[in-house]
């Protein structure tokens, strides 16, 4: 059987296949021994999930240091054997390490995608507040994540369902320039009774936290753009504001405070 060094990944620089025969003997040898009982260690010692004490292999590799010249067959097997349990333990667990990263990953991306906290009601308002946001803007400068989405909020109890879609690092004309913040109609469960286009001014308000001005940015709504027309799937193409607010003002004093923003998004009901 051709096999590798269970600890190829790990440290040893043996990176050639062998026979499970020379395996045996490169694992025993008498410097090979005490080599890949410190490499056990050491990649123990770093595993998020430590299952053994990385004292109590310390102490084993120090006695094998000991007494590596003179190690019994009897012993050597019994440490070999040892040598091969913890290789695999080791990439047992780097495994189960790897799929609860993943995991780690999928609920991150829930929560973005679900989105921060959200307070709106049925009057066509909303305060979105936005946590975290060195971490967002990181997401958007690796590509994780470029948009995210407010909670829906509504007109009315049987008005019109909308949201806010959110592009950190900007979009289009203001992509890498300024925070884009776009209006998005999404499918109600009343649209049949609503009038159609949607015609309501939409006001964005990036809050400023230290009672300095706010950014304030409104637009009416085009009747001729698909935007605003009844949905046929679950959101229509979001429509706004691309250069919402630049960079540099983003940066100034107030609007981010304890790592969190809040924006308050207005739809004028009454025209």
């Amino acid at each position: 059987m051709i096999v590798n060094c269970p600890l190829k990944d790990h440290g040893c620089k043996e990176t050639n296949e062998m026979t499970r025969e020379e395996c045996i003997n490169h694992l025993s040898s008498n410097d090979g021994l005490f080599d890949h009982v410190v490499m056990m260690v050491a990649a123990l010692s770093s595993l998020p999930t430590n299952p053994l004490k990385s004292e109590s292999l310390e102490s084993f590799a120090n006695l094998v240091r000991g007494s590596s010249g003179s190690v019994e067959d009897g012993v050597r097997g019994a440490i070999e054997s040892f040598v091969t349990m913890v290789a695999e333990l080791i990439a047992e667990i780097t495994k189960k390490d790897s799929q609860i990263c993943t995991l780690e990953d999928k609920v991150a991306q829930l929560e973005t995608i679900t989105m921060s906290f959200c307070y709106g009601n049925f009057d066509g308002s909303m305060v979105w507040k936005i946590p975290q946001f060195s971490q967002r803007m990181d997401d958007a400068r690796t590509g994780k994540y470029t948009s995210i989405f407010s909670l829906p909020f509504y007109s009315s109890r049987y008005g019109y369902k909308m949201c806010l879609r959110l592009y950190i690092l900007g979009d289009g004309i203001g992509k890498g320039t300024h925070m884009s913040l776009f209006f998005v109609v999404m499918k109600g469960e009343y649209d049949a009774l609503l009038p159609w286009p949607f015609t309501h001014k939409v006001t964005f308000k990036l809050m400023n936290q230290c009672s300095k001005r706010d950014v304030v940015k409104a637009f009416q709504p085009d009747p001729l753009s698909s935007s605003f027309q009844k949905p046929k799937s679950d959101m229509n193409v979001a429509s706004g504001c691309p250069r919402f607010v630049s960079k540099n003002e983003l940066m100034e004093g107030g609007f981010i405070v304890d790592d969190t923003i809040f924006i308050k998004v207005k739809v004028d009901t009454a025209t």
